[in-house]
């Protein structure tokens, strides 16, 4: 029963983490900037508790008042995702170029697979929770 309940609370964190990350690129979206950027560096990360590796672009792009951003995106991907190198559009808050995400299908689809991932571990887990299965 206690690990029905943990992997329900570890989904519904999966979901919310998603969610508000796509909120958070809807907000930026509305009034962002759009320019084209690269992936400078990919910077490598692992956890202990998951034993999961992850990496994590280091995006550099000229804003249009001719600053060059180099900075970390927040959303840290699969190893090989993204390359160094690669071209990108980014799009970033007008008057705070460090908060940007990367505009592409591969950057929407993760936080889509992940909502999508909790809800197929959600779901058995109450059914199994409430006794149907």
């Amino acid at each position: 029963m206690i690990t029905l309940i943990i992997t329900i609370l570890i989904a519904v964190i999966i979901m919310i983490v998603a969610i508000s990350t796509l909120n958070k690129f809807k907000s930026i979206s509305k009034n962002g900037i759009e320019v084209e950027g690269i992936v400078f560096d990919l910077q490598a990360s692992s956890s202990a508790i998951t034993n999961v590796n992850a990496s994590y672009p280091i995006i550099r792009f000229l804003t249009k008042e001719n600053e060059w951003i180099t900075e970390k995106s927040d959303i840290g991907v699969i190893p090989g995702f993204y390359k160094s190198g690669e071209k990108l559009i980014i799009v970033y808050e007008n008057g705070n170029p460090k908060n940007f995400y990367i505009k592409n299908a591969k950057s929407y689809s993760v936080h889509y697979i992940m909502i999508i991932i909790a809800i197929i571990f959600i779901i058995p887990a109450i059914l199994k929770l409430i006794g149907v299965i």
